[in-house]
């Protein structure tokens, strides 16, 4: 686990991590993308892995900026589709624009881990987090309660949230089908009583204490820093995410699911 690239361990994933960030809008290709980033980049040479993220149906980038800012603290550039309609092209157009700039001459160049790539998203961009995490050289992917994506075609772990009172993209007609057709180390971790009535219980990663924050970013630093901190949620019996109000069912490479930390 981890990409090569290491940070002190958190204590408390609810925090953002050791890097002050910067927001740039209207960049990418054709100018479409929101960049969310550590404000200096390369510092003693640390090279940045990169993340694209997909927004829920009908928003933009704007809508997630205690979610992107916590990633980009923890190191990570994120390249964000400003789409609100944002497909697995949109997604993998960003990843491709920011790998071409470490090779070009800018403020990314010779800054960036190209080798360290990660999709993320929710809802229609959960689907396409994992559409686009069979990119090349992708770590790890997440989906927020996301739509069904092409979990079949992934070559590396994925994580999947999904809470029982979401009425509009429902664990049994959208995740669960993303879990059944994995065959990679997948963790599927379903939040009881959650989400806002008045948005048919479909959780919105946007507030700082949302509950699903702490779990993302001990899985992004496991799979990209190798932060052993965060094995506590997902490995064995006593995984924390296996624990009211969370249930979980956990898989390994081609293997059976089974309702325990992996």
């Amino acid at each position: 686990m981890g990409c090569g690239e290491t940070l002190p361990a958190l204590t408390d994933y609810t925090q953002n991590g050791p890097f002050a960030t910067t927001t740039i809008a209207n960049t990418g290709p054709d100018g479409g993308y929101t960049a969310v980033q550590p404000t200096t980049l390369g510092q003693n040479g640390f090279k940045h892995p990169v993340a694209t993220w997909g927004n829920g149906i009908t928003t933009t980038p704007s809508i997630y900026p205690t979610l992107l800012n916590r990633i980009a603290s923890n190191g990570i550039v994120v390249i964000a589709s400003n789409s609100s309609s944002v497909t697995t092209a949109d997604m993998t157009g960003g990843l491709d624009w920011v790998i071409q700039q470490n090779a070009a001459s800018g403020p990314y160049q010779g800054k960036l881990d190209t080798t360290c790539l990660v999709a993320i998203g929710y809802s229609l961009g959960g689907g396409g987090a994992v559409g686009a995490g069979a990119h090349p050289n992708i770590v790890t992917t997440v989906s927020f309660h996301g739509v069904t994506g092409n979990s079949a075609a992934l070559k590396t772990p994925l994580l999947l949230f999904t809470s029982t009172t979401d009425t509009f993209v429902t664990p049994s007609g959208f995740v669960t089908p993303t879990y059944n057709a994995s065959a990679v180390e997948t963790f599927y971790a379903t939040l009881g009583d959650a989400g806002d009535p008045s948005d048919l219980g479909h959780l919105l990663p946007v507030s700082s204490t949302d509950p699903e924050y702490a779990p993302a970013m001990a899985w992004l630093r496991l799979w990209v820093y190798g932060d052993q901190g965060g094995r506590d949620y997902f490995y064995g019996s006593g995984a924390t995410l296996c624990k009211s109000p969370w249930t979980c069912q956990t898989k390994q490479p081609g293997g059976a699911s089974q309702m325990s930390g992996l």
